[in-house]
């Protein structure tokens, strides 16, 4: 569920930044709110991997849950193009948690 409404951010996101700065830029800023929000995602990844078993797995869990709504209204809060690009780097965060965490809570699940 998560990855079928956080798909639907990203070509809003390049929609509302076209309407306001023009087609031209449009690839360029899909494109940037892209790398950035993978530039995110590596070491968040790699930070959950590392302390999950410290941490926890429900408050991560939750944290990347909470990661899609908070940047669902922070988008529809601003038109500038530097706040809604800094407002995808929550899909980094959100994805590096639960792409990692996925896997470790089916092993948990299944007891494998």
């Amino acid at each position: 569920i998560f990855h079928l409404a956080n798909a639907a951010m990203l070509p809003l996101v390049g929609q509302k930044l076209a309407a306001i700065y023009g087609p031209e830029y449009a690839t360029m800023l899909t494109s940037s709110a892209i790398v950035g929000a993978q530039f995110i995602m590596a070491p968040v990844s790699r930070l959950v991997g590392a302390k999950t078993d410290s941490w926890g797995r429900r408050p991560l869990l939750l944290l990347g849950f909470a990661a899609l709504p908070i940047r669902g209204i922070l988008l529809s809060t601003s038109n500038n193009m530097y706040f809604l690009l800094g407002v995808q780097l929550l899909d980094g965060m959100g994805v590096g948690v639960l792409d990692t965490l996925l896997p470790l809570i089916v092993r948990d699940v299944v007891g494998g």
